[in-house]
This record gives C-alpha cells, sequence and structure tokens, in this order.
C-alpha cells in the first residue's frame, strides 16, 4: 500500500481550485471568475480574477449612424 502526501499549498489547491469572486461590469453584466466575456459595449475583452475585473481599452469602433 502507497501513502499519499501532500503539501498545504497542494491541498489548498485543491480545495479552492475552481471558488473564487465573479465579477461585475458597471453596465451589470456578470463575468464569473477565471472568465473572460465582452464588456458592455461589446468591444473590450474583461476577464475576472476573484472579483478583479480588468478589461483592454480599445476605442469601439463607430456604429456607422450619423446624424448629419
Amino acid at each position: 500500500m502507497r501513502a499519499l502526501f501532500l503539501t498545504l499549498p497542494a491541498i489548498l489547491a485543491l480545495t479552492t481550485g475552481c471558488a473564487g469572486e465573479d465579477c461585475t461590469t458597471p453596465g451589470g453584466k456578470v463575468i464569473p471568475h477565471g472568465e473572460s466575456a465582452l464588456d458592455d459595449e461589446d468591444c473590450n475583452t474583461c476577464t475576472c480574477d476573484d472579483g478583479a475585473l480588468s478589461c483592454t481599452e480599445m476605442a469601439c469602433p463607430d456604429s456607422g449612424d450619423s446624424d448629419t
């Protein structure tokens, strides 16, 4: 019979593996922890890391609408 020994960091990684706090964009879109999704305007990518939301900051293309 073989014994299995795990270090404390390994045990913590196994027990907390996918757990993490989701993120909410300013427009109310929920992005799960560890996932990426388009922002509220669908032109930047946001990533959620345990409740911390980070997004690219690219300018959104013109929608083609013109008031003139």
